[in-house]
């Protein structure tokens, strides 16, 4: 509330006479607190009751999902959603660049998302997933040439592989790419310092070539991590591989 340090006491004032002197009413609550740090009266202009109304208010903890963003050879990108490794179904997706939105669709049974469009290789698009009861996902992303190459035999990776994380040190989101030489499913655990799980990514079964997933800084619950080195490993069939990030905020 206000630009200044000392406005929270105009704050704590305002609410102590809600719900005391002024038996709830904001306009008497807001003329008492006013009277009691008349120096702070200026911050009265910018008292809002009803709080941003661009905000969504949740009834309920709101779930976190989760975006996989994957290269089309038409150059198109295929979108999978998910939620604690489910698919998530008609959530609505927006397809951007700048400030114009280029397509837009909902996912289907499976979580998925085809854009109806092929993209530049030179532009950066964002996309976003919504739906109601989950916190709004959003990424950033840039077609790679090599997805529009027919005879991809060549680019097949030959074993299992975890690359290193980038950008890192991160802020607020990394991108972390692995590699599978056969069908498989993959997870991918994000630890603390201490060895604590505090992210768990199940990622869907794919056949065989070189992916990426973004981690943006939250735990399982929607809530930012702070500032420090988490490891995160990957496994899939036998495979187990462990690396190290640093996140900086």
């Amino acid at each position: 509330w206000g630009w200044v340090y000392s406005s929270y006491l105009l704050h704590q004032s305002f609410f102590k006479y809600l719900f005391g002197a002024a038996d709830g009413n904001p306009f008497d609550a807001m003329a008492l607190s006013w009277l009691e740090y008349p120096y702070l009266r200026d911050l009265i202009y910018g008292q809002n009751f009803f709080g941003d109304p661009s905000m969504t208010i949740y009834e309920n903890v709101p779930i976190h999902m989760d975006m996989a963003v994957y290269s089309s050879p038409n150059g198109a990108c295929r979108v999978e959603i998910s939620a604690a490794g489910n698919p998530v179904a008609n959530a609505s997706m927006t397809l951007s660049s700048g400030e114009n939105v280029l397509d837009k669709g909902t996912t289907d049974a499976s979580g998925v998302w085809t854009t109806s469009l092929p993209l530049n290789y030179d532009s950066v698009y964002a996309i976003t997933a919504n739906k109601e009861g989950y916190i709004v996902v959003q990424r950033n992303y840039s077609p790679s040439i090599a997805a529009d190459i027919k005879d991809k035999n060549e680019l097949l990776p030959a074993e299992y592989e975890l690359k290193q994380n980038y950008p890192n040190p991160f802020n607020p989101s990394t991108i972390i790419e692995y590699a599978i030489p056969v069908r498989s499913s993959s997870q991918l655990d994000i630890f603390n310092l201490l060895g604590q799980l505090i992210r768990k990514m199940d990622l869907a079964e794919k056949p065989a070539g070189r992916y990426s997933v973004q981690w943006d800084g939250k735990n399982n619950y929607g809530r930012e991590v702070s500032s420090g080195i988490y490891f995160y490993r990957i496994r899939a069939d036998k495979f187990s591989q462990t690396k190290k990030m640093v996140l900086l905020r």
